[in-house]
């Protein structure tokens, strides 16, 4: 009995000592455990693979050290917290959430070809603050989930905005239309890039409603179907100069597409405050700028995001603004700035408006008919012929101004100047123009893209206006022909011309579009194609023209001058070809005029260039 007692009083001991040990280990992690605990319950996280969950806190236990140091550090304008990314390291974080793909060559366009639409000069007074919010055109946040598609976000908000500011109405858009269905350079979960989705859209001639193709967050077949639903268009789509008094006025007018650089540990769990940590400007997160204001003497930029309410402020980052030292802004936000552009109602909206005015006017068959004749007469519609698009290929700038790789843009003036139109508008990313010709709607337009990226202009340009490819006609330089000779070509392939490459490539690889090719001769000797494109014409092939002989004369006389130069006569000759192109058609016109180039051909094949 005595034996018995002991042994128990023993074990009692032993588990008490053992239960001491315990608890001293259970205090030791007993707060970072609760708040695990806490936070698994608040954020619905469940782990199902074994070993997981201890994986986990243990990534909890290294961001929730961070948190504690960064916090306590003084002079923060911002705080770091236990968000939902709390259980993923940096690198996890940034490989699932982060998908914008920005494009050095494309920055680089994109820097020289800015609109001055929101350029804003010396001393422009601005409002103090701005808060679109609050004036209904940004609707309630969205969570892209583990799929990174933060650019078909950032559109879509961007659109929705402008589209709530034009019409009054807020109607929520389909990311997952522009995930499934803008394949020809964004990848969907992969990552894209706002402007890429704009052209989407505008070839696209709108895109439908959040409810109708909701959001699923993973990439799947695209809906024909929901995507000719178009419930909500856009015009065009521009850049923003890279400076922050205009993204500044840029905001003022509407909500901007912007991407930053969000890799950044202390990004990844921010919570609140006006974010001034650190970050580079190798951007990486579609977001959108959807207004600005001051905090505690902080100017700060409001950024709507779409990792869903339990990030940021309810959603939303306010991130430095008037940064010094910074010539794009903070973590880059300057670097992919662009808005699209929205200028009347939706078709669809339009045309509902119609049935109604027509069910509820008792002359509505005259009024219907005097309404779509003031249409006709205002816009090139089915009122009318079907219009042509005549385009020219160069690089835009004075440095490239004359070259033999320019002779496209020379073309186009050249006809421009004939028939009295002018070019002063930016449409679609090209210096644009439309007029008649002797009845016939045409449009006109240079590409400011440069040449390789020639396509980005001119596809959504025939998408807007709904044009067949036959209807298209680019203008081109051709080596493979002599200096000042035109050929007309219903057809063709690129032929390693790179303008005509990016052209083709977004008419899906088709061909079969008109091109007036201009020749600009060979290079001499060894010299570098490429060098010898990007020259000016020399002397010989932009200012002969004084004549040699009789017959040389008569030949000038022809082309309409005794001192007109081989180029400046082949511009000439095209401009009057062209205008027997709307006259005449096509085929009829290409097979006459290429008749008499085959005879200038033979002339001109041993002069220089």
């Amino acid at each position: 009995m005595a034996k018995t007692l002991i042994t128990t009083l023993l074990l009692a001991l032993f588990s008490s000592l053992s239960y001491a040990i315990d608890m001293s280990i259970i205090d030791h992690k007993n707060k970072e455990g609760i708040l695990y605990e806490k936070w698994l319950a608040e954020h619905g996280k469940i782990y199902n693979a074994l070993g997981e969950k201890e994986k986990r806190f243990e990534i909890f236990k290294d961001n929730l050290r961070f948190i504690e140091e960064y916090n306590a550090s003084e002079n923060r304008t911002f705080k770091v917290g236990l968000n939902q990314f709390a259980d993923l390291t940096n690198d996890e974080y940034r490989a699932v959430y982060l998908g914008t793909k920005s494009d050095a060559r494309r920055r680089l366009v994109k820097s020289k070809n800015t609109s001055q639409r929101y350029a804003s000069p010396p001393n422009e007074l601005l409002p103090h603050s701005v808060d679109w919010r609050k004036k209904g055109a940004v609707a309630p946040i969205k969570n892209q989930g583990s799929c990174g598609s933060c650019w078909a976000f950032s559109t879509v908000a961007a659109v929705e905005g402008i589209n709530q500011i034009v019409t009054g109405e807020m109607i929520t858009l389909s990311e997952q239309e522009l995930v499934d269905c803008d394949r020809s350079q964004n990848g969907g979960c992969n990552g894209g890039l706002m402007d890429y989705a704009f052209e989407f859209i505008i070839s696209n001639g709108g895109m439908d409603t959040e409810n109708h193709y909701p959001y699923r967050g993973v990439d799947g077949r695209c809906d024909p179907i929901r995507k000719n639903s178009k419930v909500v268009s856009i015009d065009d789509y521009e850049d923003v100069p890279r400076n922050e008094k205009a993204l500044q006025k840029a905001v003022a007018h509407q909500p901007v597409s912007v991407a930053i650089e969000a890799s950044g540990k202390a990004f990844q769990l921010y919570t609140s405050g006006v974010f001034t940590g650190d970050c580079g400007e190798k951007v990486d997160h579609g977001v959108v700028v959807v207004g600005y204001g001051s905090e505690d003497g902080n100017d700060y930029w409001l950024v709507r995001n779409s990792w869903g309410t339990k990030w940021g402020e309810s959603g939303y980052v306010k991130m430095e603004r008037n940064v010094k030292n910074g010539h794009l802004g903070k973590c880059g936000i300057m670097t992919e700035a662009s808005y699209p552009i929205k200028e009347a109602i939706n078709k669809l909206r339009w045309w509902k408006l119609m049935v109604g005015y027509v069910k509820t006017t008792p002359m509505y068959v005259e009024s219907m008919n005097e309404m779509l004749r003031r249409i006709c007469r205002r816009n090139f519609c089915t009122c009318s012929p079907r219009p042509w698009l005549f385009v020219g290929l160069g690089n835009p700038g004075d440095k490239y101004r004359g070259t033999r790789h320019n002779v496209g843009f020379e073309m186009l003036d050249a006809f421009a100047n004939s028939q009295g139109i002018h070019m002063e508008t930016i449409h679609c990313k090209a210096m644009f123009g439309k007029g008649f010709v002797n009845g016939m709607p045409v449009l006109l337009a240079k590409p400011l893209t440069y040449m390789n990226l020639s396509g980005e202009s001119i596809g959504p340009l025939a998408a807007y206006y709904k044009l067949p490819l036959n209807r298209v006609v680019v203008f081109h330089d051709d080596m493979d022909l002599p200096c000042g000779v035109l050929r007309l070509h219903p057809k063709g392939g690129h032929n390693r011309h790179n303008g005509l490459k990016s052209v083709m490539y977004h008419f899906r690889g088709n061909g079969e579009f008109p091109r007036l090719r201009i020749g600009i001769g060979r290079p001499p000797g060894q010299m570098d194609p490429k060098a010898f494109m990007l020259q000016k014409f020399n002397l010989t092939a932009r200012e002969r023209g004084h004549c040699a002989d009789m017959a040389d004369c008569i030949y000038h006389f022809l082309l309409l001058s005794f001192f007109v130069s081989e180029i400046d006569a082949a511009l000439l000759e095209g401009a009057h070809a062209l205008e027997q192109v709307l006259s005449k058609g096509f085929s009829e016109s290409s097979n006459c005029f290429n008749t008499t180039q085959k005879y200038k051909h033979i002339r001109l094949q041993t002069l220089p260039t």
